[in-house]
This record gives structure tokens, C-alpha cells and sequence, in this order.
């Protein structure tokens, strides 16, 4: 349901059902202010999908990301995403 949750506020059709998640299309995500409940996955998951959003995505407690992945903003900043 979390990453659900997350798709939905960057504007797309997203539902959780059991162990299945459920994705409709969607013309372009939207940035938007996103929780990710401290999960580092899902602050991970929405930084990138950020990258393609049209306008500013922000994530809330994105520093969660360092319990898995301590280089991630950096390595993503190499990639030009940051």
C-alpha cells in the first residue's frame, strides 16, 4: 500500500490488492510533497520517480535512504538527477 500511496500523490492511478499492485496509465506524473514513511525504499523510489515529474517533487525524511544505500543522493547527483 506504501508504494501505492506514493504513485497516487505523484498523479497516477495506482491500488494495492493483496500481494499485486495495480498500475494504470497515466499521462505524466506530477511532483508533488511525498511521505515516505521513513521506508528508504520508498524514499528511493520517489527521488527517481521525481526525475520525471513534471514540476517539484519533494520527499519527506528522504535521509532514510542511508540505512541501505548511504551513497544514493550522491550517486544519483553524478547522474545528473540532483
Amino acid at each position: 500500500e506504501g508504494l501505492a500511496g506514493m504513485l497516487r500523490a505523484l498523479g497516477a492511478k495506482a491500488e494495492a490488492s493483496g500481494d499485486d499492485l495495480v498500475i494504470e496509465g497515466v499521462q505524466r506524473l506530477k511532483g508533488a510533497k511525498v511521505s515516505c514513511a521513513s521506508d528508504h525504499r520508498l524514499a528511493m523510489t520517489a527521488m527517481i520517480a521525481g526525475l520525471v515529474a513534471e514540476g517539484e517533487t519533494a520527499v519527506d525524511d528522504s535521509s532514510c535512504v542511508r540505512a541501505s544505500y548511504p551513497e544514493f543522493t550522491q550517486d544519483l547527483g553524478k547522474l545528473g538527477g540532483l
